[in-house]
């Protein structure tokens, strides 16, 4: 294996134009990207770009994507860890990680921040070929035709456990865009018709997925218009519809597009918007779409999040899904695989009344979920924008803590009744194990003299007044 390092624009647009087959690139450092032509081309197989979570920023204006592939000969391209956050404009049809035509990629733990263009992708721009998304997200709206990971036209492609947060456009989807899974070989469409391969068509499968965006005119929570061979399992959607005769909650209208049949089918899958069309999770044209089928899915068409529907309805509660519910439970499920440690070192003995932990690895906010205190109430809270935990007074025990990490909103449902939606969020175990024990006797408290005192000198951290508390579980 050859092995590149790249930490600079410079380094990149030094890197050998193809990379040859046995290559592995390391991004070892944050940089700015602000030359639209500085991207990396693959020409061989077995190669692997790990970003090591390493953050590119795109000042280029019209980029096509962070890496090349359109040839189905070049296999096994693995692409993992990259985080991408735009400050310009990506190109029509066009991918943030992964540019138009891409084949064969094995992609995971990969993110975007920006607008995804027409026909683009928030990972995979327009007509990928043989690809999967793994643990990736995007924010940014999704425009026409477009699709929160995979871009319009994309073929046997498949996505699990992949969010995206951002406003569905007409005729996008919330994780593949438009004409997923339809292959073009006449002109006159009124889109771009993109270049494809001769291929079988296989069923796609969007797995463990969820968007939370407002769903446009002939959009879909998960599928953009015209989908065909394409299942969605095991996926939520939490968007009002635009349009009741058209946007759908998971599906997109799907009637064929040229003369395949659409043959499509949801299981296990929950929408609450309002607003949609058809049952909620398929838009009905034609004779019903009678190639359809669905499996155990559920539209409360009301806006309201409860988990004892979605505990009925979406397979996996604590093995895919986590329920982040506080005492409301209200809170939307979110995927228990994005676990990246919030601590450089998660694990802590104390022997003080008070002590403090180091802090979070990263920027606001966090949030504590629970603690399994079993013994007693105990007071542990965390300074937001820092991490930094504050153990006061914690008897003597081993303790759980389940911390959250990320960025929030609060969605409305009609005052004062509300949701918190996350994004870039990771949730993570502190391990505590205290050894304090108090002296004093709840019946000689005010006689308690110094003696009684722990001999730790009290922080000068500011994380109590700035502090949130958790609900213990």
């Amino acid at each position: 294996m050859t092995t590149y390092t790249i930490n600079s624009e410079a380094d990149l647009i030094a890197l050998p134009n193809p990379i040859l087959s046995n290559s592995i690139i390391l991004i070892g450092t944050s940089f700015t990207i602000s030359t639209s032509t500085s991207f990396i081309t693959i020409g061989g197989s077995n190669i692997t770009i790990n970003g090591q979570f390493n953050i590119l920023t795109i000042s280029a204006t019209n980029y096509e994507g962070l890496i090349q592939n359109s040839s189905t000969t070049n296999t096994n391209i693995v692409i993992n860890n990259i985080i991408i956050n735009s400050t310009s404009n990506l190109n029509t049809a066009s991918g943030w990680i992964c540019q138009p035509n891409f084949c064969n990629g094995n992609v995971s733990f990969c993110s975007s921040n920006g607008a995804i263009i027409t026909n683009g992708g928030g990972i995979f721009g327009q007509a990928c070929y043989s690809c999967i998304a793994t643990n990736c997200f995007s924010t940014g709206a999704i425009l026409q035709y477009s699709g929160g990971i995979f871009g319009s036209y994309c073929i046997n492609c498949n996505a699990t456990q992949c969010y995206s947060s951002g406003t569905i456009g007409d005729s996008a989807g919330g994780i593949i865009g438009f004409g997923n899974n339809q292959i073009i070989t006449v002109s006159g469409s009124t889109n771009t018709v993109p270049s494809q391969p001769s291929t079988t068509v296989t069923n796609s499968t969007i797995t463990a997925c969820y968007s939370t965006g407002s769903i446009s005119t002939s959009a879909g929570g998960i599928y953009g218009y015209y989908a065909t061979k394409s299942n969605a399992i095991n996926c939520y959607t939490l968007g009002n519809g635009a349009s009741s005769t058209t946007s759908g909650g998971i599906f997109a209208p799907n009637f064929a597009l040229l003369t395949d049949t659409p043959i499509c089918s949801a299981s296990y899958c929950l929408t609450i918007g309002v607003g949609l069309a058809g049952d909620g999770i398929f838009v009905f044209v034609g004779t019903n779409n009678p190639t359809n089928t669905e499996l155990t899915t559920k539209a409360l068409m009301n806006g309201i999040w409860k988990d004892c529907i979605a505990k009925c309805y979406l397979r996996g509660l604590d093995c895919i899904w986590i329920d982040i519910s506080l005492c409301s439970k209200h809170e939307p499920y979110l995927l228990k695989s994005f676990n990246r440690s919030l601590y450089s070192c998660p694990y802590q003995k104390i022997k003080c009344k008070y002590s403090t932990s180091i802090n979070g690895l990263f920027g606001a906010t966090y949030n504590i979920l629970r603690v399994n205190c079993k013994k007693s109430t105990c007071n542990i809270t965390i300074n937001p924008t820092s991490g930094i935990l504050t153990f006061h007074k914690v008897k003597k025990g081993n303790y759980k803590i389940k911390i959250i990490n990320g960025i929030s909103s609060t969605i409305y449902i009609g005052y004062p009744n509300y949701y918190t939606i996350w994004t870039g969020y990771n949730i993570n175990d502190f391990l505590l194990k205290s050894k304090y024990k108090s002296k004093c006797k709840s019946k000689c408290k005010s006689k308690c003299k110094p003696k009684c005192k722990s001999k730790c000198s009290r922080s000068s951290s500011s994380s109590c007044s700035s502090s949130s508390s958790f609900c213990c579980k």
